[in-house]
């Protein structure tokens, strides 16, 4: 059996699996789930909550600088 021939059956094996794993996530994103596995432990499965925040979402800071003063300053330092 070829690598390609092997892969095509393990992904058939697995397609079930992934799409119950699907449903259970979707499922997590409202609520959360406990699973139980056979030697008795218990397994939570919830969705977290993130904010989507850009890395330049900063808070900002009072000066008395004005527009003015910020393109002096930048053309300043152009110019060397």
């Amino acid at each position: 059996m070829t690598n390609r021939a092997r892969l095509a059956q393990v992904e058939e094996m697995i397609a079930p699996l992934l799409a119950e794993l699907a449903k259970l996530l979707l499922i997590a994103q409202d609520e959360e789930i406990e699973i139980r596995s056979k030697d008795g432990n218990l397994f939570s499965l919830t969705a977290k909550k993130t904010l989507m925040k850009s890395p330049f979402d900063i808070d900002g800071i009072n000066t008395q600088a004005t527009t003015q003063n910020i393109l002096e300053a930048i053309k300043d330092s152009r110019m060397g």
